[in-house]
């Protein structure tokens, strides 16, 4: 006898029941698609925005609000709280520094990293910036009650905490492709013929 179905089952139960009678998935009723959608959609919009009014990228304006919210964050820290990796936010944090938004100091608890904070200018900027920002949201969740993108935000929050408790496939341990086998074996035996 089958177990009480589990509630991730009824969650699988839910996707598996958008799937068309040709057993073809309906992307307009599947979560990640949709999400990607939106995101690439949204990203396009404000970064056009944000270049256009204030001649920041959607990259740049991240790292403001990410420093606004948590000064003297090192690149890992925010690397790792938006989802991208180190060497973008470290280009990132350069050009910053260039225009004189970002200022770097020695983490005194560890010299090998350095923790970030916006200077004056940059806080000037984030400021003036932040009205516009606020704006892209209410666009965003404009055909929404303030009840429904309460709840919307809500089960976004929760959609996202549960992604980030996941590891990433980076950090996931793999095992070997085969061509990644063949090249071991090449090198073992490279190095037992040298021998």
């Amino acid at each position: 006898m089958r177990q009480a179905i589990t509630e991730s089952e009824k969650a699988l139960e839910n996707v598996s029941a958008e799937i068309d009678d040709e057993g073809t998935l309906r992307l307009d009723r599947f979560a990640p698609a949709l999400i990607t959608w939106a995101a690439h959609r949204l990203a396009a919009n404000n970064s056009a925005v944000y270049r256009e009014r204030f001649d920041v990228t959607l990259m740049e304006w991240r790292l403001l609000l990410h420093l606004s919210s948590e000064p003297g964050a090192s690149a890992a820290q925010i690397a790792s709280a938006i989802g991208f990796d180190k060497a973008t936010i470290s280009r990132t944090v350069d050009s910053l520094h260039r225009r004189g938004l970002v200022e770097e100091t020695i983490n005194p608890a560890d010299a090998r990293s350095s923790r970030l904070h916006l200077t004056d200018l940059g806080v000037e900027l984030h400021t003036r910036m932040l009205p516009t920002a606020l704006e892209q949201e209410r666009q965003l969740l404009g055909d929404l009650s303030s009840a429904e993108a309460e709840v919307f935000v809500e089960l976004l929050t929760r959609v996202v905490r549960a992604l980030r408790s996941q590891p990433t496939s980076s950090e996931q341990q793999r095992s070997p492709t085969a061509g990644a086998m063949r090249r071991i074996q090449r090198r073992a035996l490279a190095r037992e013929q040298a021998e």
